[in-house]
């Protein structure tokens, strides 16, 4: 107050007047902290995206889980569906991920190692070979695999060759212990 008079008790919670000056106080503006979760199902998956950070979101394609990110066009996928991929002709399945996967325009540094979205564990890097090229993925042991954009049309077209050119012998894809990669170009290995 003006004049230095005490305040009555109600002045921190309501308009008074000062007795003694005439002056009105207004109380002091309270703040409140408000802790606000929100989550909208079928959207982001509480996670950010291994490459860029963006908001990673969670669709199905029948039985299979995608998870893609908006932001850098990358896509995970767990071992069951890598498997699923590599070892089946689906063109149906394998068009509809791919369109979940999205496509950047410009070209991103995919050379950074990453770690798993979920477990934050290091991924290990892996290269799948075919002719005239290589392409490189990402695979934690544990969930699955990072395709950065455009990797995994390499990748499903490196199978579908592959099973192009020896269509009597099916592949032995398991996910072991060690990993999928593990197992998978051990079986590579062993056709060639």
């Amino acid at each position: 107050m003006k004049c230095g008079g005490p305040l009555p008790a109600e002045a921190a919670d309501r308009v008074v007047t000062c007795p003694f000056c005439g002056v009105v106080s207004n109380p002091a503006p309270s703040v409140v902290e408000v802790e606000r979760i929100v989550t909208v199902k079928g959207e982001g998956v509480g996670t950010s995206c291994p490459r860029c950070a963006a908001v990673l979101n969670e669709s199905a394609v029948g039985k299979h889980r995608v998870i893609g990110c908006g932001g850098c066009g990358g896509l995970w996928l767990e071992h069951p569906t890598v498997d699923y991929l590599s070892a089946n002709n689906d063109v149906e399945l394998a068009t509809a991920v791919q369109k979940r996967a999205g496509f950047v325009f410009r070209k991103l540094d995919c050379s950074a190692l990453l770690t798993c979205p979920f477990c934050k564990t290091a991924m290990d890097r892996r290269s799948i070979e075919a002719p005239g090229y290589t392409t490189y993925v990402d695979v934690c042991k544990l969930h699955g695999t990072w395709f950065d954009s455009g990797e995994l049309r390499q990748f499903i077209t490196i199978f579908a060759d592959r099973r192009a050119n020896d269509p009597g012998e099916p592949m032995d894809v398991k996910i072991p212990e060690e990993g999928f990669f593990t197992d998978l170009f051990g079986s590579l290995r062993r056709l060639f």
